[in-house]
């Protein structure tokens, strides 16, 4: 179907039911339908206080510094010829892990430290192909590992340690080299002799190889091969998937799909390190873009934890002292807490492409991102006083750039504490990451503020790689609880602003600078696109001139129950629509864990009768088939738990409040809350409850067990 923009355009409603063929329609801007990210939910709206560093210029001065052969000063200068030549002939260069690093010689340098570098300056437009008389692009083809028979891209120019089962440290430097090749299309053709004579290659031909080598390895590798690191099925799946959508053979798709499909039906939160959200985003692209059903939610809720593979890795809620860390990456209990910089501007850059593939996480991406790009400020030496870091003594010489490897929640009676764990395991002299600062330009490349402060203009596309053409896109978060206007500039020629979020045209033929109203409290999704485009619908995408501009035109979520909410008894089901005028619905089930669930109640309430399922974690799906082969469906973590204290979680048990005499102290992480004894005066401390309402229907029995 062809319409033309204009008197035509479709205008969109939103729907708000229980599970009833009713329609009910408003006026006006529609917030669209939303999903909530549970540990999202834990963060502020606007987080205090509000202190956003300029992350490209950040990455850009980055970029001056390590790549400087007269830096003066100590451990300077970090940058140093590698011209050993061991896969190719090609010179290639060295930086150091941690500033000052005793391990240092050329030849062990890191492709994490190095291709971060690369990639991340050239995500803040950087050309590292040609920077002064250097092609420091085709330097990275040196970790192409022919000359060891590896044949791909490992982490070292030569193998120094072979991993013998899948790892984040094989992988990892093979999507960032993947990165390069998409940032380079020109340079990536260009062929450098091997160093023993018998061919030339092409960073194409050794993202090829790379390929080929995880698309046999996969089938190979048993449970007993990835127990430590399950989530390096996430990683290959993104890297199998730029595969695809680099040289179009459907082996990789099919073997994509399969890493992911081994990853979803894992019941325990596998992420280790770094890949796991790349791989919640090719699972939002392969359902977009192949109308499949990858269990997308259950990654995005895994990527922000808290893991069971490595216990409790996950994303920070806290606040530490007057520090807010929300955001932040890392250990949820290392020590109280211990968030690393490489970690959290990775998971900005694979995590912040997914509103582009379903808006529906535009608000919690948002208000995450929000929360990380403030917090990631106190990786830096200028933001946190001098006592309360390990390497306060290179402070001056970081240039406030080099950042170190994480915080700590405390270290030497301080919190928080800018520290790493090269000084204390005898690595380095400092605990200056070049490994994680490598990266900023991951965090660089999409955040922008605005007039208004707290509103970020976050570039959906910045760090998507190997994906369709696609009209500029900018996520705009409004943490407010009002309506805010921000000024955007969206160029000389005449663009339609269009938002897939609340599936509108907003305003018409517009150029230069344009005054964008966003809504308190919500999030939108703004398109640029041609204004005298012509727009076509093919099933539940919307395209404008051949290019996607909206992958969900019509949409649904499960507003109630919440995600990971203990159920019991007769439950309300409440959905949220965001759907066309022309969107016909023909038939809605709801399973519990692929079984249909039994409703009840009346045309305008419906219920869920949970009596029937014993206690234990379920996954509800609801499904909306419409006409024309456009289904629509929403899936949330809940649990059942039959008893006659009903439903308790973490959030009812942090109401529990400490005695007086003998007060518990309360920490709530995520879905876990803990009582602690932080009183060594007292031999017991305790907490009293809340009024309880008994169900005496049940087996009158109260057990508390405790410790």
């Amino acid at each position: 179907m062809n319409v033309t923009k204009g008197a035509e355009r479709v205008q969109f409603v939103k729907i708000v039911f229980f599970i009833v063929f009713l329609l009910v329609c408003g006026g006006g801007r529609v917030d669209g339908a939303q999903k909530e990210i549970y540990v999202v939910g834990l963060m502020p709206d606007l987080p205090h206080p509000l202190k956003i560093r300029d992350w490209a210029q950040v990455a850009q001065k980055y970029d001056e510094l390590v790549f400087h052969f007269s830096g003066q000063g100590p451990y300077f200068p970090l940058i140093q010829w590698d011209r050993s030549q061991p896969n190719l002939r090609y010179d290639s260069f060295f930086l150091p892990s941690y500033v000052g690093d005793f391990r240092q010689q050329v030849g062990s340098q890191e492709a994490v430290t190095t291709l971060g570098a690369v990639v991340g300056a050239s995500l803040v437009g950087v050309d590292k192909s040609d920077q002064e008389g250097h092609n420091w692009v085709l330097t990275q083809k040196q970790f192409f590992n022919h000359s060891t028979g590896q044949n791909r891209i490992l982490n070292y120019t030569q193998v120094f340690e072979k991993h013998v089962k899948p790892s984040w440290y094989d992988i990892f430097p093979a999507m960032l080299f993947f990165m390069l090749v998409d940032q380079y299309p020109e340079t990536a053709v260009t062929e450098t002799a091997l160093t023993d004579g018998t061919d030339e290659m092409s960073m194409e031909d050794m993202m090829y190889a790379t390929a080929r080598y995880y698309l046999e390895a996969v089938d190979t590798w048993e449970w007993d091969d990835i127990r430590e690191e399950p989530d390096v099925l996430g990683g290959a799946a993104w890297l199998l998937y730029m595969a695809y959508q680099k040289f179009g053979e459907e082996q990789f798709l099919e073997r994509a799909l399969q890493c992911l499909e081994t990853l979803t039906a894992l019941d325990k939160n596998p992420f280790y390190e770094v890949l796991l959200p790349y791989g919640a985003l090719a699972a939002a692209r392969i359902n977009r873009e192949w109308n499949v059903s990858v269990n997308q939610e259950k990654l995005i809720e895994w990527s922000f934890g808290p893991s069971d593979a490595r216990k409790d890795w996950g994303v920070l809620t806290e606040t530490w002292g007057i520090y807010p860390v929300h955001g932040l990456q890392g250990s949820l209990t290392d020590g109280g807490g211990y968030g690393f910089s490489m970690n959290s501007f990775h998971m900005a850059g694979a995590l912040a492409p997914l509103p582009r593939y379903d808006s529906r996480y535009a608000k919690d991406i948002g208000k995450w991102l929000l929360n990380l790009a403030n917090s990631a400020r106190l990786f830096y030496p200028a933001y946190l006083p001098l006592d309360h870091q390990s390497s306060p003594e290179w402070a001056e010489e970081s240039q406030n750039v080099v950042a170190y490897e994480g915080l700590r929640k405390e270290s030497q009676g301080k919190t928080p504490f800018g520290t790493g764990d090269a000084v204390r395991f005898g690595w380095a002299a400092t605990d200056y990451a070049l490994y994680g600062a490598s990266h900023v330009g991951f965090l660089g490349s999409l955040i922008e503020e605005t007039n208004e402060p707290g509103i970020l203009k976050i570039d959906v596309l910045a760090t998507d790689h190997f994906r369709a053409p696609a009209y500029p896109s900018h996520l705009f978060y409004n943490p407010y609880g009002e309506d805010k206007t921000v000024t955007i500039d969206v160029g000389p020629g005449a663009v339609d602003l269009y938002d897939t979020v609340s599936k509108q045209f907003i305003m018409f033929d517009e150029q230069g600078s344009v005054q964008l109203t966003i809504p308190g409290k919500t999030a939108s999704v703004i398109v640029l696109v041609p204004a005298d485009g012509l727009v076509e619908y093919v099933g539940n995408t919307m395209l404008l001139d051949g290019v996607v501009v909206d992958y969900q035109v019509n949409q649904m979520v499960i507003t109630d129950p919440k995600p990971f909410q203990f159920l019991s008894g007769k439950v309300s089901l409440e959905l949220d629509f965001s759907l066309s005028p022309t969107f016909v619905m023909k038939d809605v089930q709801v399973l519990l864990n692929g079984k249909p669930a039994a409703l009840g109640g009346s045309a305008s309430r419906w219920e869920l009768d949970t009596s029937m399922y014993p206690n234990g974690e379920y996954e509800l799906l609801v499904q909306v088939t419409g006409e024309e082969g456009v289904s629509l469906q929403d899936r949330i973590p809940v649990r059942i738990h039959h008893g006659i204290l009903g439903s308790v979680d973490a959030d009812d048990l942090a109401n529990w409040k400490p005695l007086l005499k003998a007060p518990a102290e309360v920490e709530i992480r995520g879905k876990m809350i803990t009582f602690k004894n932080n009183r060594p005066d007292l031999d017991w401390v305790g907490v009293i409850s809340p009024i309880l309402h008994l169900d005496l229907e049940q087996e009158p029995v109260l057990a508390i067990d405790g410790v």
